[in-house]
């Protein structure tokens, strides 16, 4: 996955829909699902930089789906991050709200900082073209949450990616 990221971070969107399109087929060979949704978000982007509204579109909604079927709040939450943006450049400012809504609700659930940040931050993006102030307040919002999730404990990450408990840290020393 790093290596498809790296090549979008460079303007190569092509490589990586290429290299996406490799760990996809992967994925699906193998029933690795949580791979398989993040692949299908990175394709969305992929496209998307490509200016292939269309496709992107298809590989959000199925990044969306699989989270669905896996059960998955924190994968489904980003995935609906990526449709709002979809439909925000697409001018389907209705749809991309709505998106968001149920993004902040299952962040809010879920007690995850930093998507409650994100949220927010789109929130305040989507406010700038109608409301002014609104959007000031989301992004004050973020800002709140970006301060608090340096703040808190968390989880040594590779003890997390290893699936063990981890030894809890100090956002302050993670940073």
């Amino acid at each position: 996955m790093q290596t498809g990221l790296e090549l979008i971070s460079r303007g190569k969107y092509r490589e990586a829909v290429q290299v996406y399109d490799e760990i996809w087929n992967f994925s699906r060979e193998h029933d690795i699902r949580a791979d398989l949704a993040q692949c299908e978000s990175m394709l969305g982007l992929a496209h998307r930089s490509l200016g292939n509204s269309e496709g992107a579109l298809r590989w959000f909604q199925a990044s969306l789906s699989t989270a669905q079927q896996m059960g998955q709040v924190g994968l489904e939450v980003e995935a609906r991050i990526s449709l709002s943006s979809h439909f925000r450049q697409q001018n389907d400012l209705k749809t991309a709200l709505e998106h968001l809504e149920r993004a902040k609700v299952m962040a809010e659930n879920t007690g995850n900082i930093a998507q409650q940040a994100s949220v927010q931050g789109h929130l305040g993006q989507l406010c700038m073209s109608s409301d002014k102030n609104a959007a000031l307040r989301h992004f004050e919002q973020s800002a709140k949450f970006r301060t608090k999730q340096a703040r808190s404990p968390i989880r040594d990450p590779e003890a997390a990616a290893a699936g063990q408990r981890g030894v809890v840290i100090s956002g302050q020393e993670a940073l």
